[in-house]
C-alpha cells in the first residue's frame, strides 16, 4: 500500500534531530520515495514474500521510516520492537512471530532469511522496476506485541484497513492538513508514535520533525525554532516539558494543536498545561488492539475525560453480567466496534474469542459516559477497579485528589488483599521530603468517603513505568505482596 502521499509530494518532508546541536538529517519526497524503492527491492531479490514478517529492532530513524513504508510497499508485515527489549523477550516476539527478516544493529536470535544492519540501509542499489506493489488493503500491515504488563505479550494483527479508518476519522477531528508540522519525540516501536504520528504524516503530507529521543530542553527549542504546529505526547513528557528550566509560553506561540495519550492526563496537569501552553491538551483512548477509539473534539476539550467516540467506531459499556449500561454515569467496561478494530491476535484463537462479545472488543477498561456523552476512565478491570467492603473504587478518583496535594509529585493506587474487606486501598507515592502518611489521611478526608480512603501509604523514590510512561501497578503490587 502506498504511504506516502501523492496529492502534496512537495510538502512532505522529514526533518531527524538526533543529538542537540548536530544538524538534522534532511529529507524530501522524491529522496525518500527512492529510498523506499530501494529497500523494497533489495527484500524482494531476497526472496521475501507478501505476508513474511520483518522486525525492526531499530531507534527513532529514518532508516526505520524507510523499512517500514518499503514493509508496507511489499505487503510484507512489520514487526516494531523496543530496542530496549530484554534478550530474553526479544527472542520469545522473534519466535512468536516466526520473523522472516531483522533491520537490527543486534544479531537475532533465531534463524532468519534475511539480517541487515541500519547502517546498509544506506549502500542499497537501484531499485529494480518490477517490484510487485501490494495493493490490498486487508492485508496486515503491523504485527504490534502488547506490553505485557499482566501476561505474556501478545501479537496484535492490523490491517492496512484498520490503519487508514482511524486516521481518516482523526485527521477530520483534528484537522490536520499538508500544511502543518509536526513534531515527534515518541518511541516509533509503539502505535502511539508509529501510526498515529508516522503513519499521520505519510498521509496528510505534513513536514515532520522527528527526534532520535525525548529531550526536554531539544524539544522546547525545536517547537520554537521549528515553529511546529502539532506536539503528540504522553503525560510523562508534559510533566517534563514543564519542569524544564527552558519552558517558556513564547516556546508554544505557533503550537495550534498539543494531543496526550497512552496513559491518563491528570486535571492538575491539564491546568497546568493550559496555563503555559495556551490551550487545553487534547485528551484521546486508544488501545494497540483498536488504534484510536476516542478523542476529545477540536473545538471543546475537557479536563479528565477522553472525549467522544470517533466518526467511525462504536462504543458502548457492560456490566458484569455483560448487559449494556445506557444511562449517563453508569460504571462499566468499554467495549469497541468499528473498522479500526483488529483481527485478532498471533496465532492464538483462544485469546481472541476470549477478547470479544457479541463482535465487540471487550477492552479491559472500565470507565462511564456523561451527560454530554463523553467518556471518562476510571483504570483496567483487574487493576484499577477495587472491591473493598462490598463497595467498588475506581483508583483514578483516588489518584486525582492526592495529586492535587501540592507536596504530590506522583501518585497510584491499588488494591491488595485483606482479610476483612477482601481489597484494601493503598496509595503509593512519590512526594516532598518530610510529608508524612498523617498528613495525607488528613488531606484525603476532606474529599474523599471513608470507604475511598488509603488505609495505608508507600513512599518512594519513584514509580515503575513501561515505555511509553505507563504506571506498571502489577510491579507495585509486587513490591508488597
Amino acid at each position: 500500500m502506498q504511504y506516502l502521499p501523492l496529492d502534496h509530494p512537495t510538502t512532505t518532508s522529514l526533518e531527524l534531530f538526533s543529538e542537540p546541536g548536530v544538524e538534522p538529517k534532511r529529507l524530501g519526497f522524491d529522496a525518500l520515495n527512492n529510498w523506499i524503492r530501494r529497500y523494497a527491492s533489495k527484500l524482494h531479490d531476497s526472496g521475501l514474500q507478501r505476508g513474511d514478517r520483518v522486525g525492526l529492532y531499530l531507534s527513532n530513524s529514518a532508516e526505520l521510516i524507510v523499512a517500514l513504508f518499503g514493509n508496507h510497499l511489499l505487503g510484507l508485515i512489520t514487526v516494531p520492537i523496543n530496542p530496549k527489549t530484554p534478550a530474553e523477550e526479544f527472542r520469545y516476539v522473534a519466535e512468536k512471530s516466526d520473523l522472516s527478516a531483522l533491520i537490527s544493529a543486534a544479531d537475532s536470535p533465531v534463524p532468519l532469511k534475511l539480517a541487515l544492519r541500519p547502517q546498509e540501509l544506506g549502500e542499497l542499489p537501484q531499485a529494480d522496476d518490477e517490484i510487485p506493489e501490494n495493493k490490498d488493503p486487508d492485508v496486515p500491515a503491523l504485527l504490534c506485541f502488547t506490553s505485557g504488563t499482566t501476561a505474556r505479550p501478545k501479537g496484535v494483527i492490523l490491517t492496512h484497513t484498520n490503519l487508514r479508518s482511524n486516521l481518516r476519522d482523526l485527521i477530520e477531528v483534528w484537522r490536520w492538513s499538508h500544511q502543518d508540522r509536526l513534531l515527534l519525540a515518541l518511541p516509533l516501536f509503539h502505535v502511539h508514535g508509529l501510526v498515529l504520528g508516522l503513519h499521520g504524516w505519510a498521509l496528510t503530507g505534513c513536514s515532520l520533525v522527528l527526534t532520535s529521543k525525548f529531550d526536554p530542553v531539544q524539544v522546547l527549542d525545536l517547537l520554537s525554532r521549528r515553529r511546529c504546529t502539532l506536539f503528540m505526547g504522553v503525560p510523562t513528557m508534559y510533566h517534563r516539558l514543564l519542569a524544564s528550566p527552558k519552558c517558556k509560553s513564547e516556546n508554544f506561540t505557533s503550537l495550534r494543536l498539543a494531543i496526550s495519550g497512552s496513559a491518563p492526563m491528570s486535571v492538575e496537569l491539564h491546568e497546568r498545561c493550559e496555563k503555559t501552553i495556551g490551550q487545553p491538551v487534547l485528551e484521546r483512548y486508544g488501545l494497540t488492539e483498536t488504534i484510536m477509539n476516542t478523542s476529545n473534539p477540536f473545538e471543546k476539550r475537557k479536563p479528565g475525560s477522553v472525549g467522544l467516540p470517533l466518526p467511525s467506531v462504536n462504543i458502548r459499556l457492560l456490566d458484569e453480567r455483560l448487559v449494556e449500561l445506557k444511562q449517563p454515569n453508569q460504571i462499566g467496561e468499554v467495549c469497541v466496534q468499528g473498522p479500526n478494530v483488529f483481527s485478532g491476535y498471533w496465532k492464538d484463537t483462544e485469546a481472541t474469542r476470549q477478547a470479544f462479545c457479541e463482535g465487540w472488543f471487550r477492552t479491559g477498561d472500565v470507565g462511564y459516559r456523561d451527560e454530554e456523552g463523553f467518556y471518562h476512565l476510571l483504570g483496567r478491570l483487574s487493576l484499577d477497579m477495587i472491591k473493598s467492603g462490598g463497595y467498588r473504587i475506581g483508583a483514578r478518583e483516588i489518584e486525582e485528589v492526592l495529586l492535587r496535594h501540592p507536596a504530590v509529585q506522583e501518585a497510584a493506587v491499588v488494591g491488595l488483599p485483606d482479610v476483612d474487606l477482601g481489597e484494601k486501598v493503598v496509595a503509593f507515592v512519590v512526594a516532598d521530603e518530610g510529608t508524612t502518611e498523617a498528613e495525607l489521611q488528613t488531606y484525603c478526608e476532606e474529599f474523599l468517603a471513608s470507604f475511598k480512603r488509603p488505609r495505608a501509604f508507600s513512599f518512594l523514590d519513584s514509580l515503575p513505568r513501561n515505555a511509553m510512561g505507563k504506571i506498571t501497578k502489577s510491579e507495585l503490587k509486587q513490591l508488597v505482596l
